[in-house]
């Protein structure tokens, strides 16, 4: 009682100074890339902003970055754990604070503290303007030769297909081919008015043709033909005259038959002589005197035809023309529709490059700005009087715990440990699901004949080697817990199956990188193509396991210093690991950038399950980033490791990061508590039954 008296009055008085910074919504960078994306770093930022930023602001790269402005004895861990960040609720506004003894430390710490993460911030928003901008510089090129290809493709297609103006030429072959309609009918009824003269006249001669017609007037029109004929034809009236009078023996009878006969014969050779190249006879000679309408009546024959056949010949150039308008109307519509494909995609590449040109220009203009999307607003003053309740309160205090000091000693001292001793100790404090209880891996010994697992109590091993047992050891009783695990996972969700989990733990050294190996090895021996992304950009461990290269990863990759092809490796049949890389010098801003967005939704496309291996939660924001890209976190608690202040702080902060957990995986569990006791006896039994 005395001491705690003593402690008390000794005691010196503690002072809080506070800060507040509001946040705002600032998407300069990621407004040129695609919409995809844009909904990703949308999700990202308006669902946990707060709390992603809170982590930030206790970061060990801000602590380092305060203690070596201020020139601070503390280490990086002990200032970042005592700041604290609250959140204000239902606004956008986080409470910065610090504690100390002296009131002026606790002030300037508070304000370096806020001005380290604004400056961070700024230069993050920079470094994202900065790589939209490259982003949008580099394409554009691309996009001005698809402007010119188009505009080339447009141009040959007018010229091979005679293209002005489809629209007007529309118009004007509909008007052209209604006047060759309308002046088609009116050759029509010309041609039938002409046709019928033709044939009048050709009646008129008693031909059914004009050749024939123009021969009985050349004929009929001779002269000799027209001297012999009237001689004819009086005779023939005489005869007839005097037939009435006499007999047919009469010599004046006999007479005019006798000259008759010889005028007919007369006429025949005339008419022989006056015809072209037919055979005539009296019968069709025609009366023509006078000579005038015989010459009227072929002119007019000859007109009438010449007219006709004209008509004819325009009427067959009209069908023709009409014709080739019908076809060319019959290919506008196409035409029409391959055009609109042409300059629409001519269009496309033209306002895709007038607006990336508009941006680049912008993100050069904001580029140089120095405003960020967090703002201090009330900035920490000295504060006056100390925290608590004072000296009084304190002795009260100090006296109720003198008096239960005695009977909590033995209490206190078996409760010393406070580590996860079994499964239930952990579900006492994290009501998750366990979909894993991975029993204690078995050490190992490489040997020339390969590996031997070993029990737990083997020594003097020559050289241990990280285990992946699921690779090494198919028949291992670790390997059959991996198996369940990964049916586990499979089974959470079977309508939005998942494709991207997080693997992350409490503190270092629970395993999760072993974890991430062994589980990765079992999806992809079920014929599922697995990556396995090494996120863990400050503590890198898979480029180990694995036994590949650390130089080129996922952080060369995110700077844009190497493909992502170039740097992933193909460790197994259908199991690719992406190491770290180089370590940066800050890897909560490459986490949480927009080219991390574009290469989760890649990975996404080209692979059936991405795992990231990721740094614990308790240490940094990493991990908090990361889960909120993909569809869940798979938590490992390692037995005899993590203790309950430990656990407890991780549950706090995916309960304020409000992260979707998808389970709980219990490392290191003893075989005889894991429930692969019997599976060991039998695989032992098995094998001893092949040996004999």
């Amino acid at each position: 009682m005395s001491i705690v008296a003593i402690n008390i009055v000794q005691k010196q008085p503690i002072y809080q100074a506070k800060g507040r910074i509001l946040f705002k919504k600032n998407h300069a960078a990621s407004s040129v890339l695609n919409v995809e994306v844009r909904n990703q770093l949308e999700s990202l930022t308006s669902n946990s902003v707060i709390n992603t930023q809170a982590e930030i602001i206790k970061s060990l790269p801000l602590a380092r970055k305060t203690i070596d402005a201020l020139h601070l004895s503390q280490t990086p861990e002990g200032l970042a754990g005592s700041i604290s960040v609250i959140n204000i609720d239902s606004t956008d506004i986080i409470e910065v604070a610090y504690k100390s003894e002296d009131p002026d430390e606790a002030t300037k710490i508070t304000n370096m503290v806020m001005e380290n993460y604004i400056n961070d911030h700024i230069e993050l928003q920079r470094a994202e303007i900065k790589a939209a901008g490259e982003f949008v510089a580099e394409q554009l090129p691309k996009i001005e030769q698809q402007v010119v290809q188009a505009e080339k493709e447009l141009r040959n297609f007018k010229e091979q297909n005679n293209i002005i103006n489809l629209n007007l030429e529309t118009d004007s072959i509909a008007n052209y081919l209604a006047t060759l309609n309308q002046e088609k009918l009116l050759v029509v009824a010309d041609l039938s008015a002409v046709s019928a003269k033709v044939s009048d006249l050709q009646q008129l001669f008693g031909a059914t043709d004009l050749n024939m017609t123009l021969n009985i007037g050349i004929v009929s029109g001779s002269p000799g033909v027209q001297e012999a004929f009237t001689s004819l034809r009086e005779i023939q009236e005489k005869l007839a005259l005097e037939q009435t009078r006499f007999l047919d023996d009469h010599p004046t009878i006999i007479d005019l038959k006798s000259k008759k006969a010889a005028l007919e014969a007369i006429l025949q050779k005339r008419i022989q002589q006056a015809s072209i190249g037919q055979e005539w006879g009296a019968d069709q000679v025609v009366d023509m005197s006078p000579q005038s309408l015989q010459d009227s009546l072929l002119r007019d024959l000859a007109a009438a035809e010449t007219e006709r056949s004209s008509l004819e010949q325009k009427l067959i150039a009209l069908r023709e023309l009409e014709a080739i308008y019908q076809r060319r109307a019959a290919q506008v519509p196409q035409l029409e529709q391959q055009q609109r494909e042409l300059e629409r995609q001519l269009q496309v590449y033209q306002s895709t490059y007038e607006i990336l040109l508009k941006r680049l220009q912008e993100l050069r203009v904001t580029e140089n700005q120095t405003i960020g999307n967090a703002q201090i607003i009330e900035s920490a003053t000295t504060p006056q009087n100390p925290i608590g309740s004072g000296k009084t309160a304190d002795l009260i205090r100090g006296g109720i715990l003198g008096i239960l000091l005695g009977g909590a000693i033995a209490w206190v001292l078996e409760s010393a440990d406070k580590s996860m001793k079994s499964v239930e100790d952990v579900k006492k404090i994290l009501s998750y699901p366990p979909l894993g209880n991975i029993p204690r891996f078995p050490q190992i010994k490489k040997t020339n004949e390969g590996f031997i697992f070993l029990p737990s109590s083997a020594e003097n091993l020559h050289e241990h080697i990280p285990a992946i047992v699921t690779q090494d050891e198919s028949c291992s009783s670790v390997t059959e817990a991996f198996r369940t695990l990964h049916t586990n996972i499979r089974f959470l969700n079977l309508d939005n199956q998942l494709k991207t989990c997080v693997v992350s733990s409490s503190i270092p050294r629970e395993g999760k990188s072993t974890i991430v190996a062994n589980l990765g090895t079992v999806m992809a021996q079920q014929g599922r193509q697995v990556l396995i992304v090494d996120a863990d950009m400050r503590r890198p461990v898979q480029h180990n396991i694995w036994k590949i290269s650390n130089e080129v990863g996922l952080s060369n990759v995110l700077t844009s210093q190497n493909e992502f092809h170039s740097a992933v490796v193909e460790v197994s049949q259908n199991l690719a690991v992406l190491p770290a890389g180089v370590i940066p010098p800050n890897p909560l801003v490459l986490l949480d950038s927009s080219q991390m967005a574009i290469l989760m939704n890649m990975w996404t496309q080209h692979y059936d399950f991405v795992i990231f291996d990721s740094p614990p939660l308790n240490i940094t924001a990493d991990a908090t980033i990361l889960s909120k890209m993909v569809n869940g976190l798979l938590f490992v608690v390692k037995i005899d490791t993590v203790d309950s202040y430990q656990l407890n702080r991780a549950k706090e902060i995916m309960e304020q990061s409000e992260l979707n957990i998808l389970g709980l995986v219990i490392n290191s569990i003893p075989v005889s508590d894991s429930g692969y006791e019997y599976y060991e006896y039998y695989q032992t039994k098995q094998k001893a039954g092949v040996r004999n």
